[in-house]
């Protein structure tokens, strides 16, 4: 099925509703929440951990600000909202492409240095190789992020997810070239596997 045709308009599903309701409740309630807990790192001594937490809950509260506006839009019957406007929607596009793997990615790191604690009580995590490991991360995903922009290719508004996105198939040479699409591909599973490689 082309990506194209999964992005064509929808009519409003009864469930919008409920999905709005959520991103609702996860604006709201999870920035406050992650705010709380920002606050409360901040007050700790700057370990590994308190480093990871420290830019898991600033990564959070990014997200949850983000789901705002997906939530109007669930609300509204699926209608763009603030994505109207195409500065904000360039900007919620590469946030949310950007910070919502992060914020999967800052776990995995953070599960995998504790797991490495507990089965080699003994060895130090290196600070260094992990704080290098999440910057190397970000640059990953800046990179992926502003990919349509080499190409002279905005994120538009779609309503069938209610976001702004951006698809391979919008960029001529990744349908004419496999070695394109090759590339970009790597850079996915790139995203997927950089998490393990402390272990």
């Amino acid at each position: 099925l082309s990506l194209r045709k999964m992005a064509e308009p929808l009519t409003p599903l009864p469930m919008d509703y409920v999905y709005g309701v959520v991103c609702l409740v996860c604006f709201l309630l999870g920035t406050i929440l992650n705010t709380l807990s920002l606050s409360y790192f901040l007050r700790k001594p700057r370990h590994l951990s308190t480093l990871v937490y420290l830019t898991i809950s600033s990564t959070d509260i990014l997200i949850c600000l983000l789901a705002g506006p997906v939530a109007v839009s669930y609300l509204s019957a699926r209608q763009p909202g603030v994505f109207r406007s195409t500065v904000v929607c360039q900007v919620w596009g590469l946030l949310w492409n950007g910070f919502a793997r992060l914020s999967v990615f800052l776990v995995a790191v953070l599960s995998i240095s504790r797991t490495f604690s507990l089965k080699y009580p003994f060895r130090r995590v290196s600070k260094r190789l992990i704080l290098a490991l999440i910057a190397g991360y970000v640059v990953l995903q800046a990179v992926q992020s502003t990919i349509p922009y080499w190409f002279g290719v905005s994120y538009r508004y779609y309503d069938t997810h209610m976001q702004c996105q951006w698809f391979y198939e919008d960029i001529p040479l990744f349908v004419t070239s496999h070695t394109a699409r090759a590339v970009y591909s790597s850079l996915m599973w790139l995203e997927l596997t950089l998490p393990v490689l402390p272990s």
